[in-house]
């Protein structure tokens, strides 16, 4: 009941706003975009962008229907004339004011031998060394990442004085993890952020083990601590996978991610019972 508002509140696509005609409500939400960005439109500049709008209106009155495979290997064809304009070569890296490199463009990942867009399946997750590459970090990214964090979240109720306690303060943690998440995804990047908070809820995790039953207050500290860093590294996961891939990938990178690390849960169960039944501390001597 709480999300049937939303639809009052939440600002509709300018991509659909523009193909339905309507072009000066799809201006009014890019020019709140760019304002919020920190990028706002002067009026010359909402007058072009109002007035190229309506020019590719009337322009696709006048042309038959494109197919969508036809779209996207126009796009690809774009991108890469720009890209060798711009550069002289088909480099898919330009260098930034910071004289770091920067990736901008994926490079010719869907590309068959002779140099032709090739049609998209999932063995094009696999086709080139770059994409084999990705592909695989990815994987084993998510597994250990959704893994970890569905693992946190069963024994959570372990944990607590209760199990009401436990659970309770298992799912609050993460309301706390995503504001810092988001915050480091728009100022760090993925990369840094996502390794980073791997390997503090990876330590806090082994921590729990090693501390003795009788420091349940502790246990329960180092426990929250790694759900928290766990689940804000898990959120990095779901915008960095999609935007390694390119369009026509896209979306079976992301699904065979997620299929994949989904695997785990099979043994999730027995994780549980086995710490129910012994404890999560390690067995001394």
């Amino acid at each position: 009941m709480a999300h049937v508002d939303e639809g009052f509140f939440l600002p509709e696509s300018p991509r659909w706003l523009a193909s339905k005609g309507k072009v000066k409500k799809a201006l009014k939400i890019m020019s709140l975009m760019a304002k919020v960005n920190g990028k706002p439109l002067s009026d010359a500049q909402e007058k072009d962008i109002l007035r190229r709008l309506e020019s590719s209106i009337e322009d696709a009155k006048d042309k038959k229907p494109i197919p969508p495979k036809d779209v996207d290997e126009e796009l690809q064809l774009n991108v890469k004339a720009q890209i060798k304009d711009s550069n002289g070569t088909g480099n898919s890296r330009t260098t930034g004011d910071d004289g770091k490199t920067e990736a901008v463009v994926a490079e010719a990942d869907v590309e068959d031998e002779d140099g032709l867009t090739a049609p998209p399946s999932p063995l094009g997750l696999f086709k080139t060394p770059n994409l084999r590459k990705k592909t695989l970090l990815i994987i084993l990214i998510w597994f250990a990442n959704q893994n970890v964090y569905i693992g946190l979240t069963y024994c959570g109720p372990q944990i607590g004085s209760t199990l009401y306690i436990g659970f309770f303060l298992s799912s609050a943690i993460e309301l706390v993890a995503y504001v810092p998440s988001l915050y480091a995804m728009d100022h760090f990047g993925r990369r840094f952020p996502m390794v980073g908070l791997q390997i503090v809820g990876g330590f806090f995790a082994l921590l729990t083990m090693v501390l003795p039953e009788s420091q349940s207050t502790a246990t329960m500290v180092c426990f929250l601590i790694a759900k928290m860093a766990v689940a804000s590294s898990f959120l990095i996961i779901y915008p960095y996978a999609g935007e390694l891939y390119p369009t026509v990938l896209r979306a079976y990178g992301f699904s065979l991610g997620s299929y994949i690390g989904m695997t785990g849960l099979i043994a999730i169960p027995f994780v549980v019972y086995l710490v129910r039944k012994h404890g999560l501390s390690l067995p001394r001597k």
